[in-house]
């Protein structure tokens, strides 16, 4: 709950007292990792690449890696850490961690898409892209970003009509 509020203080004091007590407690551990993850993403220093930013990226990494070992069925922290992995450039890592998500639970829609949206940005494991964003539209047909994901992976496999109409349909649900 303090995470949500923005409370990340007293959120990490809970957290921190909570892994005491149960040193591989994996929501504990992933709970910082978001606190680090989302210190890295506030304000204008976003932009910017300091040592301390850095630092604070690499213990959100140590600590979303953590939860993953300690927990190795919640598949929570590996997409939070992909997420991670995307918005830094390393769409490799982030890939990986994306199919290990969907292997655990192939239902989830964010990384379903976040996959097949970094292939079609690598033009990449088209098939295989198209394949997840076609499941990720079915599992959530009115979700805008899973449309044009599928609009562009269309567009890239020259089938100019289903892009057109899967970015339409992206325009209006943005």
């Amino acid at each position: 709950l303090y995470i949500v509020m923005g409370e990340y203080a007293k959120a990490e004091e809970v957290n921190r007292r909570l892994l005491k007590a149960l040193p591989d407690f994996a929501l504990a551990l992933r709970n910082l990792a978001a606190i680090e993850d989302l210190r890295t993403r506030a304000g204008a220093a976003a932009k910017e690449t300091t040592p301390e930013r850095l630092a604070v990226q690499q213990e959100a990494i140590r600590l979303y890696e953590a939860a993953a070992h300690a927990a190795p069925d919640f598949w929570l922290p590996r997409l939070e850490l992909g997420a991670l992995y995307q918005r830094a450039g390393a769409n490799d890592k982030a890939m990986a961690l994306y199919e290990q998500v969907i292997a655990l639970n192939p239902q989830q829609v964010q990384a379903l898409n976040d996959y097949a949206n970094l292939c079609a940005e690598e033009k990449k494991n088209l098939d295989k892209a198209i394949e997840y964003a076609r499941k990720a539209k079915e599992l959530s047909p009115f979700d805008g970003a899973v449309a044009d994901t599928l609009g562009v992976l269309h567009t890239l496999l020259g089938q100019p009509d289903a892009a057109v109409e899967q970015l339409e349909q992206a325009r209006c649900l943005l």
